[in-house]
């Protein structure tokens, strides 16, 4: 708001009020107006700076998002997750057939049925399989999705998110043929004492060959 004095008293007539009135209308929107495109740019230049460090983190996480809007059927994927399967930024797999041929031939049979059950029931899915790139690369990918629904309950989409874990599963399976070839016995549980590896050395040991141990309580063998 903007206030106008004079030193004299009724110094302004009727008019020149009403003029005045009208001028500081005037000035008090364009005032209003700047300051509310002043905040605008800065909500804009917040965000930007926000997707700018969200994609950064992204790619350094190997990490992707997508969602699938189920009246469109036409996917969204970040920036990542187009790298992740070798695509360029912007770029998307235009249907679930599409998609469905990245998936390795030995993992698709279980990918589809664990789709399938995920459907039936509308529940979270997590899944782990390999694809395989147009360039022939293999990778190891992890994806939890969650189904999203409209006012009335109904699914209405698809949204997930995919982690690139090829180099984690490398080092597991180099650090498998690793304790493969070790000399000495090597056994490993979890945190409930389950064996979940037993090589080579620890058949000779104990007298139990891996498919035999790996699954069961170690108290129950050793």
């Amino acid at each position: 708001t903007i206030n106008l004095y004079a030193q004299e008293k009724n110094f302004f007539d009727k008019t020149e009020v009403e003029l005045l009135e009208k001028t500081e209308a005037d000035i008090s929107f364009a005032l209003d107006g700047l300051e509310k495109e002043k905040m605008r740019r800065l909500a804009e230049d917040h965000l930007a700076h926000s997707e700018l460090r969200m994609k950064v983190a992204q790619q350094i996480a190997h990490l992707g998002n997508w969602e699938i809007n189920f009246a469109t059927g036409i996917p969204i994927m970040s920036d990542e997750a187009c790298r992740i399967y070798g695509l360029s930024p912007g770029e998307i797999i235009p249907s679930y057939e599409s998609w469905l041929s990245f998936v390795h031939p030995d993992d698709l049979e279980n990918m589809r049925q664990l789709i399938k059950s995920s459907h039936q029931t509308l529940s979270s899915g997590k899944l782990n399989y390999r694809i395989i790139l147009q360039n022939g690369t293999v990778k190891h990918l992890y994806t939890e999705t969650k189904f999203e629904f409209d006012q009335h309950g109904k699914p209405a989409g698809l949204a997930g998110k995919t982690l690139d874990v090829t180099q984690l599963k490398l080092a597991e399976e180099k650090r498998r043929l690793i304790m493969n070839a070790a000399i000495d016995a090597i056994v490993c549980i979890d945190l409930k004492g389950v064996i979940t590896f037993w090589n080579p050395q620890a058949e000779k040991v104990f007298g139990w060959k891996a498919a035999e141990a790996i699954g069961r309580m170690l108290a129950d063998l050793i």
